[in-house]
């Protein structure tokens, strides 16, 4: 069997291979989706989930955020490229073709092509086009990176047609867009190529463990492949039963999660401090996030709901206020904190400095001391929330099998 790793470090058993579909070609693999996104040219990037496995929840936003980012990365290499010689023209004529390719129009059929032969290799009802050859199935792999364990895809076909149909498995669907595929796999026709890794879904337990660490993204309006490389040192530092890792800038404030939007449920006080009733919903201002998909989604629960939302970054130095916090991404959904780890005082200020803080300090916020562990045990507006989610998510999936390219 094949395992695939939890964020939570937990294997998750599965009786299917990851599927991998090149600009059309599907191919069964082995690896994982960290490996996935090594054995690439760096390009924009995007996560997606399915629902009742043949539908992708927020499909178009998806495709909207490969476009934006790509448009952005392609015109700043064509900014740093120096010179005026040929690399400067040859890297201006290929990005001038992918821009002109590059728009949802164009690249919705080409998604909506690959995640049907994607989706139905794996045994998703899609009803047509994705089943893997029996060329593929004995290929090692596109990349050298993972062969696939003898009888995994032989086993996965063996599955009835029923078996298929009520199967709860969700899948995790990650698409590269980039226009630096060799020459020999290239799209040379539309000068961008979709690289699509689909998984099944991790699972999540109904409340999780966050820790905060000080960091903050060069520029949170791209999803850049980069960013998974750039991440990994605050991952490999989190305890064992870590879930997310939230990121606070040098105010104290919670950004967002390595891979994830924070939401704080704080009780309103008054100027003396004092609570005086009600609570709102905090999370950060939309020029300082990655703005996931999810965390439309719970803008929509949260007025459904009654709760008032406020785009204000939640303070650590505040949490004591916190009524219950969540985070909230494609994988996740959205996920209650029943506990949040910080590092002690002098070692959170000694890495703030560590990382260029002015002044080697928090900016003249300091964590209250002791408050190394804050505790949800209830969480009960979040868990709210989080339900509320669930509901709206089905509500924005679009069906595969009668998308329109």
């Amino acid at each position: 069997m094949n395992t695939i790793a939890s964020p939570s470090g937990e294997g998750l058993k599965t009786k299917s291979v990851s599927i991998l579909v090149e600009n059309g070609s599907v191919r069964p693999v082995a690896f994982e989706k960290s490996k996935f996104i090594e054995s690439f040219p760096r390009g924009a990037f995007t996560t997606a989930r399915t629902f009742n496995q043949s539908s992708i929840f927020q499909f178009d936003l998806h495709v909207q955020r490969l476009v934006d980012s790509g448009r952005k990365m392609m015109e700043k290499e064509t900014e740093e490229t120096e010179g005026d010689g040929e690399a400067k023209k040859e890297t201006e004529s290929a990005s001038s073709i992918a821009r002109s390719n590059l728009t949802p129009e164009k690249l919705r059929p080409l998604l909506v092509r690959d995640l049907r032969k994607g989706l139905e290799a794996l045994g998703a009802p899609m009803g047509g086009e994705g089943t893997v050859k029996e060329d593929q199935k004995k290929s090692p792999s596109l990349r050298a990176n993972g062969d696939i364990p003898n009888g995994v895809a032989e086993e996965n076909e063996k599955k009835s047609e029923k078996e298929r149909e009520t199967e709860k498995t969700e899948f995790q669907i990650t698409t590269i867009l980039t226009w630096k595929l060799p020459e020999e796999e290239h799209n040379a026709k539309e000068g961008i190529d979709l690289v699509t890794f689909i998984q099944q879904m991790p699972l999540f337990p109904p409340t999780i463990q966050v820790e905060a660490r000080r960091a903050e993204r060069t520029d949170p309006s791209v999803k850049d492949s980069q960013w998974v490389f750039d991440r990994r040192k605050l991952e490999e530092m989190r305890a064992a039963e870590t879930n997310e890792v939230l990121m606070v800038n040098s105010r104290l404030c919670v950004t967002e999660g390595l891979s994830s939007n924070f939401f704080a449920v704080v009780r309103k006080r008054g100027q003396d401090g004092k609570e005086c009733g009600g609570i709102e919903v905090q999370t950060a201002p939309d020029d300082e996030v990655l703005a996931g998909t999810v965390r439309a989604t719970v803008f929509e629960a949260c007025e459904k709901l009654g709760l008032p939302v406020v785009k204000r970054s939640p303070r650590l130095d505040e949490a004591d206020q916190w009524d219950s916090c969540m985070v909230t991404s494609t994988s996740r959904l959205c996920l209650p904190v029943s506990r949040l780890l910080l590092p002690s005082e002098e070692k959170f200020n000694v890495y703030l400095h560590a990382t260029g803080s002015e002044n080697g300090g928090v900016g003249g916020s300091q964590l209250p001391s002791p408050m190394n562990v804050v505790d949800f045990p209830d969480g009960a507006v979040a868990k709210s929330i989080a339900e509320a989610v669930k509901g709206l998510v089905e509500e924005e999936s679009t069906d595969l099998r009668v998308a329109i390219p």
